[in-house]
């Protein structure tokens, strides 16, 4: 027998079971602020904490806290602020976010355990102190996240407040409902989870097969039946004995980086000088940007620099740290970029795109830093690089060009296949939190 439906009164939501009720966000939990810390304060060892970087982290689920997305703050935090730990069955939302879509990210705590909401996060201390899987699930919804996402301001961070937060909707079952639901969601999603990882496997498989493919390929060249002598490069070891070698810093006309403006000044959507942000590099042609600078910029930041088209980008730190690509456009960049303007004439640029790319993980492996390493730029001029005659450099441009389209193209189609996961995996869980299907009782 079907259920009787009723306007939530929720936009994106819509109908929901008769029976189920309709609560401002406030009245189901006490919001609060976390510790008001930096990076500098984080420890080795301590107080489990969870921050707004770990809140927005690839591997928070937002249905649990794992091991992989907590850092930890000195014991003296218990004395002090005690009022920013969280229990089980509270919530961790992350009170910025990048971009529109990020707003409303949380981390629910699923078990007993002592833990702080870290800095930039709000405290979400469940009223009722009961199991709130059931509101974890539907807090990933992007239907109920269009009420924090219409209303959220900002420019280049975007901020979530309290008394947003405060005043969302949050639709509630009953609770042998709500432990029914979400008995059945992790299930169901751990079913499309397994299949996701399998999927993401492939993908990390086929990138290291691309990466080792390439390494030999400008290291050893296509033909076999050569002589080989040693490398200056320890990473190389052995190359054909024709080869030049020469390091980076004399295989370029010059370097150079950049800045971000601060609080989003001089940046505009079109009509500007392109600024290439690191998280934009990909392996390959780099032909467009998001924003774009203000050309008044260059007067008043010293620090910007227009770097020609062909230049070779590398990103030094942060989430994209090693990233590498060839720039088709003229353009500025962020701080986080190192720029390789102007190849010399017996070289081909994507030939010394791709030896380049193949040193990306020893470069990684001599980064410094500790909660966002970074590469050095004079390891990366210093790096001494197997030259061929430049008739074989095209040769071999034009091998690895051909292998790895073709790898590219099944990593597209296991990235699309994993794409297709995630959207049905929201759609279950769109679904069952809405009422729009019904759950069927445990056997």
């Amino acid at each position: 027998m079907s259920r009787k439906l009723k306007d939530s009164g929720i936009p994106w939501i819509g109908m929901i079971p008769e029976e189920w009720e309709v609560n401002r966000f406030k009245y189901l939990f006490a919001l609060g602020k976390g510790l008001n810390i930096t990076k500098a304060d984080l420890t080795e060892e301590g107080i489990a904490v969870v921050n707004y970087g770990q809140v927005h982290s690839k591997l928070n689920h937002g249905t649990g806290i794992f091991p992989e997305i907590i850092k930890y703050v000195p014991k003296k935090y218990l004395e002090t602020d005690s009022n920013c730990l969280v229990n089980e069955g509270d919530f961790v939302f992350a009170d910025t976010s990048e971009d529109v879509a990020g707003c409303g990210n949380c981390c629910y705590v699923d078990k007993p355990m002592v833990i702080f909401a870290g800095y930039h996060s709000i405290t979400a201390k469940s009223r009722t102190h009961q199991n709130n899987k059931y509101l974890a699930y539907l807090f990933q919804t992007v239907g109920w996240r269009a009420q924090i996402h219409s209303q959220v301001s900002g420019i280049k961070v975007y901020s979530v407040s309290q008394s947003l937060l405060g005043n969302v909707f949050v639709i509630s079952p009953s609770i042998e409902e709500q432990t029914q639901i979400a008995s059945w969601l992790d299930v169901k999603c751990g079913e499309v989870d397994e299949l996701i990882e399998v999927e993401e496997k492939m993908v990390l498989e086929l990138e290291a097969y691309r990466q080792a493919l390439i390494t030999e390929t400008v290291t050893h060249g296509l033909k076999l039946d050569v002589e080989m002598c040693t490398c200056r490069n320890p990473w190389i070891f052995e190359i054909p004995k024709h080869w030049k070698q020469d390091k980076v810093l004399r295989t370029f006309e010059y370097f150079g980086s950049g800045t971000t403006p601060k609080g989003g000044a001089y940046l505009v959507d079109e009509g500007g000088i392109p600024w290439i942000n690191s998280g934009e590099l990909n392996f390959g042609y780099l032909m467009k940007v998001k924003k774009s600078l203000d050309p008044k910029a260059l007067e008043d930041l010293p620090a910007l620099k227009v770097y020609p088209i062909d230049s070779i980008i590398i990103a030094m730190y942060g989430a994209s740290i090693g990233k590498i690509a060839i720039s088709k456009i003229e353009g500025c960049t962020n701080q986080a970029c190192l720029s390789l303007v102007r190849n010399r004439k017996d070289t081909d640029l994507k030939y010394l795109f791709y030896q380049l790319y193949s040193f990306k993980d020893k470069w990684m492996e001599l980064s410094f830093g500790g909660t966002q390493p970074n590469i050095n730029a004079d390891n990366i001029k210093q790096t001494w690089l197997a030259l061929p005659p430049l008739s074989e450099q095209q040769g071999i441009v034009s091998y690895l060009d051909g292998k790895c389209a073709e790898i590219d193209e099944l990593i597209s189609v296991k990235r699309e296949k994993i794409e297709t996961l995630k959207q049905y995996r929201q759609s279950l869980i769109f679904e069952a939190v809405t009422g729009k299907i019904e759950i069927p009782q445990p056997q």
